[in-house]
């Protein structure tokens, strides 16, 4: 495991039941994160805007991906964007969640709400977008979806 010293999360709580980030174990790759309390609903979309009660720093030079710990599909909700992405955003780390399946309970009433998890990414700032009339061939081509037999 690699450590990178003098490098700190800086977290605010928001709400008195704001729960800190923390790994479960040494090792780990990602924080969990807890959520607090529903935001907003949006029943045409069967999808709920819940929130961390936490507002975080990251060091400069880093990022954050949030994604949906495994333990999601007990609740019967998914993370609506799949993967979050947070640079510099200052404001209260939330997400929004669709229920997939209507027998669960809604996760007002579950007791467990330790459902993202982030992880801590450098953002690389050495890459220039440069428009083209024609890319490099490759083995592969414009194959995709499936092209690979697989």
């Amino acid at each position: 495991m690699i450590q990178i010293p003098n490098y700190n999360i800086k977290v605010k709580k928001l709400r008195e039941d704001a729960v800190i980030p923390e790994k479960s174990h040494a090792g780990d790759m990602c924080y969990d994160l807890t959520l607090t309390h529903k935001i907003e609903s949006y029943p045409l979309l069967n999808a709920e805007m819940w929130g961390t009660g936490l507002s975080i720093e990251l060091p400069v030079g880093f990022g954050a991906l949030m994604f949906a710990r495994s333990s999601i599909y007990k609740t019967g909700y998914m993370l609506a964007n799949g993967v979050g992405v947070i640079d510099n955003y200052r404001g209260e780390w939330k997400a929004i969640f669709i229920k997939t399946a209507p027998n669960f309970m809604c996760l007002e009433s579950q007791k467990v709400r330790r459902l993202l998890q982030f992880m801590i990414v450098p953002i690389y700032e050495v890459a220039k977008v440069l428009q083209v009339n024609e890319l490099s061939q490759t083995v592969r081509g414009e194959g995709g979806f499936g092209s690979t037999g697989e």
